[in-house]
This record gives structure tokens, sequence and C-alpha cells, in this order.
């Protein structure tokens, strides 16, 4: 499994965010029409170190998880999705073939994007992860 995806996987291992969003974990994009809250993840840099024989097996990556959320309790619903993904990715973690270290948290970062008919709240924040193959 490739780090995106065993990313994902893991933040779906969690009781907490699987009773927030269900399976709503996209990479990339959200169609506009899923409900929410939801989670949309982006890779905002991946640093491949190198020595004289090549890559360094470990790597950094630097990740962001958007959750939106509307409703009235829009803004406190993705706080507390926010929070899941934290605990989720936070401490050092193996499974499906990728090692990650104890992750690095910058935010959450509070946004407001306007809706169609309600605003629709985001929390945005900076995963840093450090991972390698196994």
């Amino acid at each position: 499994m490739d780090m995106p995806a065993a990313l994902r996987a893991r933040i779906l291992a969690s009781a907490d965010v699987r009773r927030l969003v269900a399976q709503r974990v996209y990479w990339m994009q959200r169609a506009q029409a899923t409900a929410l809250p939801a989670i949309v993840l982006q890779t905002i840099s991946d640093v491949r170190g190198q020595h004289m024989r090549g890559f360094q097996s470990l790597r950094s990556t630097r990740v962001r998880a958007d959750v939106w959320a509307g409703g009235s309790d829009g803004y406190a619903a993705a706080r507390q999705v926010s929070e899941a993904v934290i605990a989720a990715v936070v401490a050092e973690h193996r499974a499906n073939g990728i090692h990650f270290r104890r992750a690095q948290i910058e935010g959450p970062r509070d946004l407001l994007e306007d809706g169609q008919t309600a605003p629709i709240f985001r929390c945005s924040t900076d995963l840093l992860l450090w991972w390698s193959s196994y």
C-alpha cells in the first residue's frame, strides 16, 4: 500500500473519525454534493532526502487535512473532526507497509467558505509526517 492510501486507512481506523464522518475522507477533491462533515487530504510537500547511494528511506511529507462542516453547529463540528484526525495520526504507527513516526501538527486554522445557502466552516491542519516503507 502506498503512503496516501495508508494514511487514509489510518485515519479511517479511528472510531472517533468514523463516527463523525463515516467514510468521507478524500484525497484532493470532495464532490460538491457530498454530505458534511468530510475530510479532504492534500500533499503540500514531499521531501526526498538523499545521500551518496541515492534516496533515504525515511521521508518527510506535509499533508493538509481540511475538515469541512456546515449547519448551525458547523464550526464546532469542524473543530471536533480536526481534533479526531490529529489524535488518529500523531502517535507512531506501523501498518499497511508504512511505518509512520510521531507526527508534528500545525493548526488547525479556521476558515469560512460561502456556501449556496449557508456558510461552510473549514478547519485546516498541516500534518508533518515522517514515514518509511517496511
